[in-house]
């Protein structure tokens, strides 16, 4: 990340710790500490904590909200959260003492699409027979991601070949019926099972995906 802090003709440090960047403007000791990732996702909870060396007056950001989880004003310190709405610059700007002390730029991004889990697999290529007999549910995952974020599969639609005829069940949610389970069970080997799938992510919006498994003994 490549932070532009237009703090007067400040020196800026950026020190990588763990799985945040804290920046710290040494000529009035303002430093932001994003405490899950070095960028904003838009529709989840990005926690920060801020400390400045004067007086906070308030905090505004132009891509969002700031909210106050606590403050500890005699050490001029908070925390808060910051919730994005657009990918793209988002600007948080630190008063104190009746003037801007601090603009802070940073990249908020789309939280990433998740992956379909299946038979202990994360969006397989192959699984055999046997594993897919066993399936009772898709779930999602987002690998490599700090944040708990709410996706669901609304709906799905497999496809598959059993005993030589193409098969295809709609279903809601995210569990298999009796009738998919059976489609499971018979799959011809070295045939490919088709899964359509519909998500809906933290920000209501419904976006569609689909994998290709290959069936093998």
């Amino acid at each position: 990340m490549k932070p532009v802090l237009n703090i007067f003709k400040s020196v800026i440090c950026i020190l990588f710790v763990s799985n945040f960047i804290k920046m710290d403007a040494q000529s009035n000791n303002t430093a932001i500490e994003l405490t899950k990732m070095n960028v904003f996702y838009c529709g989840v909870d990005n926690p920060i904590k801020i400390m400045c060396q004067n007086k906070f007056d308030s905090i505004t950001i132009n891509n969002g909200k700031i909210n106050y989880i606590s403050t500890d004003l005699p050490n001029n310190f908070v925390e808060c959260i910051v919730n994005t709405m657009q990918p793209g610059e988002t600007v948080l700007t630190i008063y104190a003492n009746g003037k801007i002390v601090s603009e802070n730029q940073f990249r908020s991004k789309q939280v990433p699409m998740p992956q379909i889990f299946i038979a202990g697999k994360l969006t397989p290529e192959k699984l055999k027979k046997s594993e897919l007999a066993l399936v009772e549910n898709l779930t999602l995952r987002i690998p490599s991601f700090d944040f708990n974020v709410n996706f669901n599969i609304v709906s799905f639609e497999i496809t598959g070949k059993a005993k030589g005829k193409f098969e295809s069940y709609s279903l809601s949610g995210n569990t298999f019926n009796a009738f998919a389970k059976d489609l499971l069970n018979n799959l011809d080997v070295d045939s490919k099972l088709f899964i359509d799938f519909k998500i809906k992510g933290p920000d209501g919006k419904i976006s569609s995906s689909n994998i290709g498994i290959k069936v093998i003994e």
